[in-house]
């Protein structure tokens, strides 16, 4: 037979659940921030290799407007945005140039400065 719990015991179910539902919430910010550095680092690194004759890239330094489409039909997941099959016109600023880098040297999709 199946016993019932107490009140205290109750309780402490909830403050269990509570601290759990706290960790995953603290754990999705921490693969956010992951996520950010990631992408980070990629541009970094794609600057250092696409770019070598200039030395000093500044990351932050904004790019020239893009047209990027996705080669799979069901688009694709770079610098932590998703890019459709259909071309999408973004402004200039939207990525910087070392991000452009790593976006044009994905096979997975096709990128045009406009």
């Amino acid at each position: 037979m199946a016993k019932t719990p107490s009140a205290g015991e109750a309780g402490k179910t909830d403050d269990g659940m509570a601290a759990a539902k706290a960790e995953i919430e603290r754990l999705r910010a921490q693969v956010e921030e992951g996520k950010k550095e990631l992408a980070r680092m990629t541009a970094e690194n794609a600057a250092r290799v696409l770019l070598p004759e200039k030395k000093a890239v500044d990351d932050r330094r904004p790019g020239p407007a893009v047209q990027i489409a996705a080669r799979p039909k069901d688009g694709f997941r770079r610098l932590g945005v998703h890019h459709p099959a259909e071309p999408v016109q973004h402004p200039a600023g939207t990525f910087t140039v070392a991000q452009i880098a790593v976006l044009k040297a994905e096979p997975n999709l096709s990128v045009v400065e406009v």
